[in-house]
């Protein structure tokens, strides 16, 4: 019989049972542990004032606010060599946004909490081993509208780039 779940035949270690099915399942792709990695570290870093998202689609609403989005963005792909299953260099970015109510003088609260996330990410710079060396490469600032326009969202943008090694039949697994 054929088997209509595809982690049957996937290749990479199991970590995971399918719920359908019970087959083994992939691990998470490598830049879903590195999402979930820089949650962690944010999530549990000292002092940070903010709540911490992955990949939020919606609006803050003011009561939720100031809070930080986890989303990941570009990636690209060197392999080290055209053998079979070969090595691969992963360049990837992943991009914070940081979200304040936008009042009077909102500047003081957007750079503490990137001061924040920052000082969280120098500590851990490899998320546990998931990545080599996470770097904050950029940041810019807007405005967004808030829920029905009723407040103005204030939004600085981290941008960090990472470099993770994994091999072509197994992106979930670091190398």
């Amino acid at each position: 019989s054929i088997s209509l779940c595809l982690a049957a035949s996937r290749t990479a270690q199991a970590s995971r049972s399918c719920a359908w099915c019970g087959c083994p399942e992939m691990a998470d792709h490598v830049l879903q542990q590195a999402r979930a990695a820089l949650f962690t570290v944010l999530d549990t870093a000292a002092g940070l004032q903010a709540t911490v998202h992955k990949g939020r689609r919606t609006v803050f609403a003011y009561a939720e606010l100031p809070a930080v989005n986890i989303r990941s963005v570009d990636e690209e792909i060197e392999p080290a060599s055209l053998h079979a299953n070969p090595v691969q260099l992963r360049r990837a970015t992943v991009v914070l946004d940081i979200n304040c109510a936008a009042v009077d003088d909102v500047e003081p609260q957007l750079f503490t909490v990137q001061a924040q996330v920052e000082k969280a990410v120098a500590a851990n710079p490899t998320l546990g081993g998931v990545v080599r060396d996470l770097a904050l490469t950029s940041s810019r600032q807007d405005e967004i509208d808030g829920d029905d326009a009723e407040y103005i969202i204030e939004r600085r943008t981290l941008v960090f780039n990472f470099m993770a090694v994994t091999r072509a039949a197994s992106p979930d697994v670091i190398v």
